[in-house]
């Protein structure tokens, strides 16, 4: 304690004004609400984006599948997402009631869909077997393609306007933090 008190009047008297000089009114010091614990815990990770794929993924439709404009759009607008990393090309084609499956109250679904187009893997080819519509919108049904592993088939769901209100494209899983976490 002695010595915090030594080093505070000793850094008080190197900053103190020079005698010709009127003292400068001290700024209000402001910090960060984190601060406190970014001085204990240091900051936090930023999340890094994934390399983009090697290409953009191929956009194909089965010959017995009626192509559907709006869907199409969606889906190269994916692809240019996955490969710049940056999900500002799909926002205007994804709905405000767009939903995550699984995701906590308070989260931001269209936040979870940027992060996911930041990390996910990109498909080589998006072969899309059927688009069928109904009254609340259409559901198209494509298989993703990658590089390696197994093809996944996908189902997207669109409003009567055409954008994504909800899709399997990614799925999310949560994990506790806490005092009492061991892994």
């Amino acid at each position: 304690m002695t010595a915090l008190l030594m080093f505070l009047a000793l850094n008080a008297a190197v900053l103190a004004p020079l005698p010709n000089q009127p003292a400068a009114p001290a700024a209000p010091v402001q910090m960060a609400a984190s601060s406190l614990a970014e001085l204990f815990h240091g900051k936090p990770a930023t999340q890094r984006k994934a390399l983009p794929p090697r290409q953009r993924a191929v956009i194909a439709w089965d010959a017995s599948s009626t192509r559907d404009a709006a869907v199409e759009a969606f889906l190269n607008a994916y692809a240019d997402a996955l490969m710049a990393r940056d999900a500002k090309g799909l926002e205007p084609l994804v709905s405000r009631q767009y939903t995550v499956e699984g995701l906590p109250d308070g989260v931001a679904p269209l936040g979870v869909l940027r992060q996911a187009i930041e990390q996910m893997p990109g498909p080589t080819r998006i072969q899309v077997q059927s688009v069928t519509a109904g009254a609340a919108g259409r559901v198209a049904r494509a298989e993703f393609r990658y590089e390696r592993g197994e093809p996944k088939v996908r189902n997207i769901r669109f409003d009567d306007k055409g954008k994504l209100l909800a899709s399997d494209l990614f799925a999310i899983k949560l994990q506790a933090h806490g005092a009492g976490d061991k892994g």
